[in-house]
């Protein structure tokens, strides 16, 4: 079938899959990868479909798969997200896109040949193997270091963090193969702060619910300090995405039991 262009399939890590659902169930891991499915072929996940498919799930499941997803704005209509999957998108339309300019440059270039006496040779491109009795003298000659290591880049612990549970936090980011950048911790002390919380505080809880993130408006109802925040349209448009599911998840849950009652009260 046609697809406009866009990547037919993308690619499926299984292990980073099962680190991230660890602790889901197996219908909360269907629910999730449809879901998963969806924004692959649509490019998100409306309300009414996320709604759909967690309404089999007890209503305690339904925040687990919710974290996994951000809250976007299609012009009046709010939809969800997952952040990783739309970077796998964005990879793999560049990549593509790249071989499409080279298919028009005539694919890979030729070898160059060079004309002797009237009779084309082509230059070979292979390099010469190394004996042992050659490679004694060219080390002698020259010598290259060649590193076979890569530095990472570790940001430096916040004074205001244990060791502890900047430790915690480290391994947990690392299981999740999501790095720990100046950027990615600067947004975690932007939500800590709408949530009227110390950073220390944050990483702890992450590291207790093996959240890779952390966003101010979890704290809704969890917190004994009133909900402080001044949050933008942003993170009022995902309060009320996720109001809207819960509500519709209700609704299904009160039409169903309607439906058992009637059908316990027929004559047998």
């Amino acid at each position: 079938m046609p697809n406009n262009g866009k990547p037919p399939a993308f690619l499926f890590y299984p292990a980073d899959f099962l680190v991230g659902t660890i602790e889901f169930t197996l219908a909360q891991r269907g629910a999730y990868i449809t879901l998963l499915c969806r924004q692959w072929d649509k490019g998100w996940v409306s309300s009414g479909f996320m709604t759909q498919t967690c309404g089999f799930l007890p209503e305690e499941e339904h925040g687990a798969i919710l974290e996994k997803f951000e809250v976007a704005d299609m012009g009046k209509t709010t939809v969800f997200q997952n952040t990783r999957l739309e970077k796998t998108r964005q990879e793999r339309e560049q990549y593509l896109e790249k071989q499409r300019e080279n298919g028009k440059l005539g694919g890979r270039p030729k070898k160059n040949p060079v004309v002797t006496s009237g009779l084309t040779q082509t230059i070979s491109q292979t390099k010469p193997k190394i004996t042992s009795s050659s490679s004694s003298s060219s080390s002698s000659s020259s010598s290259i270091p060649i590193s076979t290591s890569r530095k990472k880049n570790i940001i430096s612990k916040p004074e205001n963090i244990s060791q502890q549970t900047w430790d915690d936090f480290l391994k947990l980011r690392q299981a999740k193969k999501a790095a720990v950048t100046p950027t990615a911790l600067k947004g975690l002390e932007r939500e800590a702060q709408k949530a009227g919380m110390e950073l220390q505080g944050v990483l702890e809880l992450c590291c207790q619910q093996g959240w890779q993130g952390f966003k101010s408006e979890w704290m809704n109802g969890r917190n004994s300090q009133p909900f402080q925040t001044n949050e933008g349209k942003k993170a009022e448009n995902t309060k009320q995405a996720i109001a809207q599911v819960l509500a519709g998840l209700e609704q299904q849950e009160k039409e169903a039991h309607r439906e058992c009652k009637i059908i316990n009260e027929l004559p047998g």
